[in-house]
């Protein structure tokens, strides 16, 4: 999938969740997508929800050719951007 097709995946996926994130005509909502997310980055992002998920559940849904170290790496680098959250429930990282 080229850079193009993950943005605009991830640009459906953010829409589909409660708060919602329409297209608009000008390409604003691409290029903000674009900003916050490496592709790399928007590819995991596909896997996330609203809700918080345990990293453990992320890892998995990623697939067995991300290791831990590398999704790890990203949610981390999402997280310095402000493009997504964390928070700590049970002892474990969401």
């Amino acid at each position: 999938m080229d850079d193009d097709a993950i943005y605009r995946s991830l640009q459906q996926h953010l829409d589909a969740q409660a708060v919602g994130f329409p297209s608009v005509t000008s390409g604003a909502d691409i290029r903000l997508l674009r900003r916050l997310f490496a592709p790399d980055e928007a590819r995991l992002a596909l896997h996330l929800s609203y809700r918080p998920l345990p990293t453990a559940t992320i890892v998995a849904s990623a697939g067995p050719d991300r290791p831990v170290a590398q999704v790890t790496a990203l949610l981390e680098s999402m997280l310095q951007k402000g493009a997504i959250g964390w928070k700590r429930r049970d002892g474990e990282d969401h």
